[in-house]
């Protein structure tokens, strides 16, 4: 609902699938179990105030963390990227200590402390690059990941 021309041109090259609501409504979705909500709220001051009225509202049933720069999320209390990481390697019959996770914001923390390797992008925010193993000389948009492929996998 109410998605504005610049959030429409973020999500289109990404391939997001995606529905705008025609109201803000979302009585369809009450027997849905729901894993993930994303608000774009593109300025990080509004983006804090907003948790703190939903975690007024709502306590602590969800996680809350901040993605590209313009999302609040709020994510089921018991998993997080950290958690998914190690259940895929386990999956897979990888060892923890033998994964990689590369990020730049808070949602990825879990999966940068989880990791065997935690890696961040340059431009990754304060609290990543305090947390990460090795910081890429390049940022997010001029291949860190092929950057931390080339260091750690070849």
């Amino acid at each position: 609902w109410n998605v504005n021309q610049d959030e429409k041109d973020y999500l289109q090259p990404r391939g997001v699938e995606w529905t705008e609501l025609q109201e803000p409504n979302i009585d369809f979705l009450k027997d849905t179990p729901i894993t993930k909500i994303i608000i774009n709220i593109n300025e990080m001051d509004k983006r804090r105030a907003f948790n703190e009225i939903a975690r007024k509202e709502i306590g602590d049933k969800f996680k809350t963390t901040y993605s590209s720069g313009r999302y609040i999320e709020f994510n089921n209390i018991s998993t997080d990227k950290g958690t998914g990481m190690l259940k895929l390697a386990e999956m897979l019959g990888i060892k923890p200590e033998e994964t990689i996770a590369i990020g730049d914001n808070s949602n990825d923390l879990p999966m940068i402390e989880a990791a065997g390797v935690g890696v961040a992008v340059r431009n990754a925010n304060e609290q990543v690059l305090s947390k990460a193993d090795y910081i890429c000389k390049r940022d997010n948009n001029h291949d860190a990941v092929a950057e931390a492929v080339d260091k750690f996998v070849y």
